[in-house]
């Protein structure tokens, strides 16, 4: 096993990455009995793209952060990838037990990592650690809800990076196949560090009376200075068949922007769109939207309920 311990992890960051840093992963709205309503089938379609991606994106990231918390409480110069990083008190405790995984417990659920290696650049925040080479080899299972390999490496700015096996709820199985290839550069110009990358993503979600395939490309740039600015836009295509319905997009455009980590810019999120299309008529649209407490939403507008697809707390 091969683990590169770079930089010191602050035991907050794990909390905050788990809790606050992506939205919310509900597994379920994949799922449910009985004949789905058109709405139903659509909202089931934008899903399968959108909760996937997140879990990938949030554990591929996740188990190096564990590992370095892991790390941070015990002294150790080198990350640690056994043991347990327990959450559920004021400050994160760590105990050596299990020996061949490390376990991340928080209210509601434990996450295990089976972490094969980790490798990573010396970096000045945890938001740079996937920007930089590095790889990262390991499988993230949260019993009932997913059991995923994952695998991302980041060599002379070449990104490449794959996702396979089975997420679960309501007695379903589903399988997930995700491949995401790209590159980047980093440009450094006295204290302003720009960072631009591109990535194209492949994935196909597949269970009982679900076929999804998605194609996605996203543009990415990160500017810090005395700030972080962020702005990040995804084009994705959608072919989708659902209990005998057939659902499509294509070039459907997600655009996001943040300072600091936090939504900003509205008029940048406000250039979202694209329609979706059910048995070859539209049903429903992308559209940005502000939601309660100034909430920076994407949501999927439909005839019936508008379906909020992500969700950013300013």
């Amino acid at each position: 096993m091969r683990r590169t311990f770079q930089a010191a992890l602050p035991t907050v960051s794990l909390q905050l990455l788990v809790a606050a840093a992506l939205p919310g992963c509900d597994l379920g709205d994949l799922l449910g009995g009985g004949q789905l309503t058109d709405d139903e089938a659509a909202v089931r379609a934008m899903n399968a793209d959108v909760q996937p991606r997140q879990i990938v994106e949030e554990h591929v990231l996740g188990c190096v952060v564990a590992a370095g918390v892991a790390a941070n409480l015990t002294g150790a110069d080198d990350f640690v990838t056994t043991g347990t990083v327990d959450l559920h008190g004021a400050e994160p405790t760590y105990s050596a037990s299990p020996d061949d995984e490390l376990v991340v417990r928080e209210q509601g659920h434990d996450t295990r990592y089976r972490i094969e290696s980790i490798a990573i650049s010396e970096v000045a925040s945890i938001a740079e650690i996937l920007l930089h080479d590095h790889e990262v080899r390991a499988r993230a299972i949260r019993d009932d809800t997913f059991d995923l390999d994952l695998a991302s490496v980041r060599a002379n700015d070449e990104l490449d990076r794959t996702a396979a096996g089975t997420f679960v709820a309501d007695g379903f199985t589903f399988e997930l196949e995700l491949e995401d290839s790209g590159s980047s550069a980093t440009e450094i110009n006295g204290d302003i560090v720009r960072y631009d990358s591109t990535k194209h993503t492949t994935s196909l979600v597949t269970g009982e009376d679900l076929d999804i395939e998605v194609d996605e490309d996203e543009d990415y740039l990160l500017i810090i200075s005395d700030s972080a600015f962020e702005n990040r836009t995804t084009v994705t295509s959608l072919d989708a068949t659902i209990e005998g319905k057939v659902v499509r997009m294509d070039q459907g455009r997600v655009r996001r922007s943040f300072e600091n980590a936090a939504p900003a810019e509205p008029d940048f999120w406000a250039e979202t769109d694209g329609e979706l299309e059910l048995n070859g008529e539209v049903i429903g649209a992308l559209a940005f939207a502000q939601g309660d407490g100034g909430a920076y939403q994407v949501v999927l507008e439909l005839q019936g309920d508008d379906e909020v697809l992500e969700s950013w707390t300013p």
